[in-house]
């Protein structure tokens, strides 16, 4: 069951539900586990063109790069592929292709890899609501060969409030008796956005025995195998804050999705730097927050300005020949963007709050 339950951190990746963003352009440069099990571990992010290539992973024991992730965009400028190769760029062992729908949306998540234990794939459709947000995830069981490592679990009925998950439904052979099992959890964020807990409300069969004060008392496996302790949650965590309003450390406290307590932290590069000849070098929005429009000037020509979701997903884009421009946000739900500004040869990005 555990290993069923650590893919659930695929899923919290590519959704990226609550990610602090503020008004300044920030880049993640480097997290590191400080404390816990991993403790030597750090991930390093590296950028060309304003866009993430390459992630970096590093355990400091191994004095190298244990395994690095390639990132491929396509000619929509979307990314298409994911490729994890192991130390040295020599061994492909996973390749996640993204497919988009006519809106530009992703619709599709299909992974293909070989841990050494023979080829395996798997893949999962994304179904969206009427404004453009995550609504279904779903395995394709069709898609299935071999044993894959990827997450084979299905997030269904995604209900969403002023831009955050409020409610998700986990759908999958969670005890190993060959039978889809079901808990629906509510998502708790903290001020800044960050999601910080899901908590299991619902039973679900033999899987959950007790449940109290929305925490899950006692788990059972098909063993009858206690799993966690009373009060036990399915994700907790806090964060702390640096002077920019992004995350400086992020602590993963025992709970359903994590096996041990650790400590995250994180480097951002803000204001462009290290990337300056990427981006305008001057550059404003305005109002903050943003109601009904929004308008945002530049030091030189603006070609074309994109609105995206949290996750990367477009909500819309306009083009422009101008150094101020104007957006109607009229129809746009409320919660948190990423506007991103278009020139020649400049992109800057910066994250919205929208009421």
């Amino acid at each position: 069951m555990i290993k069923n339950i650590t893919k659930i951190s695929f899923l919290l990746l590519f959704l990226q539900i609550g990610s602090q963003l503020n008004a300044q352009v920030c880049w993640l440069a480097k997290d590191s586990v400080n404390q816990g099990s991993d403790s030597s571990a750090f991930v390093v992010y590296n950028y060309h063109n304003g866009l993430l290539t390459t992630l970096e992973y590093t355990d400091s024991a191994g004095q190298g790069i244990e395994t690095t992730d390639s990132i491929i965009y396509g000619s929509n400028g979307k990314q298409s592929h994911i490729r994890v190769y192991d130390a040295g760029l020599s061994t492909l062992f996973r390749t996640t292709t993204l497919s988009y729908d006519m809106n530009d949306r992703v619709n599709r998540i299909h992974v293909w890899e070989d841990n050494g234990f023979g080829p395996s794939t798997i893949a999962h459709d994304i179904l969206y609501n009427g404004s453009n947000q995550i609504q279904h995830l779903r395995v394709d069981t069709a898609s299935i060969t071999g044993t894959p490592e990827a997450f084979d679990l299905s997030f269904e009925n995604i209900v969403w409030q002023n831009g955050n998950i409020i409610n998700v439904d986990l759908i999958g052979d969670l005890i190993g008796l060959g039978t889809d099992d079901t808990i629906e959890f509510r998502v708790e964020y903290d001020n800044m956005k960050n999601i910080e807990r899901f908590l299991p409300f619902e039973d679900a069969g033999s899987f959950i025995e007790q449940i109290s004060s929305n925490n899950i008392t006692k788990l059972i496996t098909v063993n009858d195998e206690i799993v966690g302790t009373t009060g036990t949650l399915a994700l907790d965590r806090n964060y702390t804050y640096d002077s920019n309003g992004e995350v400086s450390t992020r602590t993963e406290n025992i709970a359903l999705f994590t096996d041990n307590p650790s400590t995250t932290g994180f480097l951002f590069q803000c204001s462009g730097v290290g990337l300056e000849e990427n981006e305008f070098s001057s550059f404003s929005i305005y109002p903050l927050p943003a109601k009904e429009e929004i308008t945002i000037e530049a030091d030189e020509m603006i070609f074309e300005i994109k609105l995206l979701s949290l996750n990367g997903q477009l909500v819309f884009k306009e083009q422009f020949a101008t150094e101020t421009a104007t957006l109607s946000l009229s129809g746009i739900d409320s919660g948190l963007y990423i506007i991103e500004v278009i020139g020649d040869k400049k992109v800057s990005r910066t994250k919205v709050l929208v009421e």
